[in-house]
């Protein structure tokens, strides 16, 4: 399904969470489109100020690079950096 298609038919009645290509962005793309297209899709599905998660549309492949799992998040804003961090302190609640 198409995220674009769905935002304008129905984000003034809906939240999204997804959209983020996994079959050819994700695990085949380069970190810049992935950068790129992530960006996109977040500023189109937000511009209104409607509800948006941003998620890989299923579960990200394995053969998925690292890299470009976190030139996803960097679209939203989310530095390598912060996501270990949070990866950090959720090992010290869960003690791993």
């Amino acid at each position: 399904m198409n995220p674009y298609e769905l935002k304008r038919e129905f984000g003034d009645k809906l939240s999204f969470m997804g959209g983020v290509d996994t079959q050819n962005l994700l695990p085949y793309g380069t970190t810049d489109e992935v950068y790129r297209e992530t960006l996109k899709l977040v500023e189109y599905m937000t511009n209104d100020g409607g509800g948006y998660i941003l998620a890989a549309s299923h579960v990200i492949p394995p053969e998925t690079p690292v890299d470009n799992i976190f030139a996803m998040y960097q679209a939203a804003g989310v530095s390598r950096e912060e996501i270990f961090d949070m990866a950090a302190d959720v090992r010290k609640i869960v003690k791993l």
